[in-house]
């Protein structure tokens, strides 16, 4: 929830969905922690950029540069490699979307099959 005056966000939450009571260990002391991230990101973080955005007088962002960085990458995961590297060219934003492990390790398995080490750590985007 956004105050009146924009400058606080408030988000209601239940901890014991987050947080076990009695932990062995702080790994297991946490529980779902990619969706609390996402509803901080959502709810709170873009909510507060968006509002900063305004204080500054900045634009509002429309079309591609306004969707979310996770939308942004989804959308690029259809594109070719030399569409990638056009791409990276517009803006740092997008020169640093474009070198998503992700989007390379596609690439290049849709490109040239297996690859002896699949996982994402791995350096995609100097492989292909």
């Amino acid at each position: 929830l956004i105050s009146e005056d924009g400058d606080t966000c408030d988000m209601t939450m239940n901890v014991t969905d987050y947080v076990r009571h009695t932990p062995c260990d702080a790994c297991q002391a946490f529980r779902q922690l990619p969706k609390l991230s996402r509803l901080f990101k959502d709810n709170i973080a873009y909510v507060l950029l968006g509002r900063l955005r305004q204080a500054l007088n900045l634009p509002t962002l429309y079309g591609f540069m306004g969707l979310l960085p996770e939308l942004k990458v989804l959308i690029m995961s259809y594109l070719d490699a030399p569409s990638l590297c056009v791409m990276a060219r517009v803006c740092k934003e997008l020169k640093t979307m474009t070198r998503e492990p992700s989007l390379w390790r596609r690439l290049y398995l849709k490109t040239f099959g297996s690859y002896r080490d699949n996982s994402l750590s791995h350096n995609w985007y100097q492989v292909s």
